[in-house]
């Protein structure tokens, strides 16, 4: 039986990270905090914390387009458009793992043991949006989690929540609220699969969908006002499929933090790499273009 902050569409067993949740729940119920926040089904939605201006400027402020914001990852020089977030956080390059652009992919190769959950923070590289611009797009990226030195090989089977995807931060403050859509290895339970995560004053919430086996995939964020979609489609889906809903009320009309992540979770020894074909972002008009325009 799954407690409150971590639900699965699998069917069996609770993982050490479900047990931490559990603590952690706890421990915010102990405090005051209510750390349910639990998405209704069938579309629901969990409430979000507030957002902040998080800095003077704006990737998509000069831009004429959002889309300008795109990256194919063909010139190894285009990282220089991306800001680390441990640098954003006041700290130094590095920290959190590597990245690398070769052959039409940027690499994400994470630190052991580093990853998004709670109050940890792993490696990520976004761009800021000023929703007061763009408070309406969806961003994309064509994703494939791997075991480290294999772009073939899953992440390896035992591990749990090694995996790569999107993020998007609805508080530049303090980095503490944020919108995770991932696929990789997740729980015992799913094996392979989505993630889709709420964050919200360091208290996550997560939703795990089978992805049949597959570690190579697309996810996409689709942002309308204060709501933020997750949504994931596999290379021979038809169409996407619309995962959850999470408001985020605060974060309008302020800037935000788009980009890449990963996660190494509870490892002594780095064994997964995140290899991102493209990144692209695009605007829309209302949520019924979420998963109906392509990019």
């Amino acid at each position: 039986m799954w407690n409150q902050n971590y639900q699965s569409n699998s069917s069996s067993g609770l993982s050490t990270k479900s047990l931490l949740i559990a603590i952690a729940a706890s421990v915010a119920l102990a405090s005051g905090c209510d750390p349910k926040l639990i998405k209704k089904g069938g579309g629901g939605a969990a409430s979000g914390g507030g957002g902040g201006t998080g800095g003077s400027s704006s990737n998509a402020s000069a831009a004429a387009s959002i889309s300008d914001l795109n990256d194919e990852f063909d010139a190894s020089s285009s990282i220089s458009n991306w800001e680390e977030r441990s640098v954003a956080e006041g700290g130094v390059t590095g920290t959190d793992g590597s990245s690398l652009i070769s052959g039409g992919y940027l690499l994400l190769k994470p630190n052991a043991n580093n990853y998004f959950y709670q109050g940890n923070r792993g490696l990520n590289f976004f761009k800021r949006i000023n929703l007061s611009r763009y408070s309406r797009f969806i961003v994309e990226a064509s994703v494939r989690a791997h075991e480290r030195g294999s772009m073939v090989n899953p992440p390896p089977v035992g591990t749990e929540f090694h995996s790569a995807g999107l993020i998007i931060y609805t508080d530049l403050t303090d980095f503490q609220d944020w919108v995770v859509v991932n696929l990789g290895r997740q729980d015992v339970a799913t094996g392979l699969g989505f993630e889709s995560k709420n964050t919200v004053n360091n208290v996550s919430n997560l939703w795990l969908y089978s992805s049949s086996g597959e570690n190579v995939g697309f996810v996409r964020l689709c942002v309308v006002d204060g709501n933020i979609t997750t949504l994931t489609k596999l290379p021979a889906d038809p169409a996407w499929t619309q995962r959850d809903t999470f408001t985020h009320a605060g974060m309008v009309g302020n800037n935000v933090g788009v980009g890449l992540m990963t996660n190494d979770y509870l490892t002594a020894v780095a064994d997964m790499d995140g290899a991102f074909d493209y990144i692209r972002f695009r605007e829309i008009s209302d949520a019924t273009e979420c998963d109906r325009l392509s990019l």
